[in-house]
């Protein structure tokens, strides 16, 4: 029984068609979008309860 060298995959040859490379990049670049969106969405989140806390508890002692 003989084995023989497996050759390195050439994963760069497996998207060669331009227009899946197109799709590819597409819907990589959607799905980047979507999380810079959903991190400022979370930071503007943080920033309005780190100056609507203090706020709110301000309010609640001075009653």
């Amino acid at each position: 029984m003989t084995q023989r060298a497996q050759t390195p995959h050439e994963w760069w040859k497996d998207k060669s068609d331009s227009t899946e490379r197109a799709a590819f990049t597409q819907s990589y670049r959607s799905g980047q979008r979507e999380q810079h969106a959903a991190g400022w969405r979370r930071n503007v989140m943080l920033g309005f309860l780190v100056i609507a806390i203090p706020v709110l508890i301000r309010l609640l002692i001075a009653t």
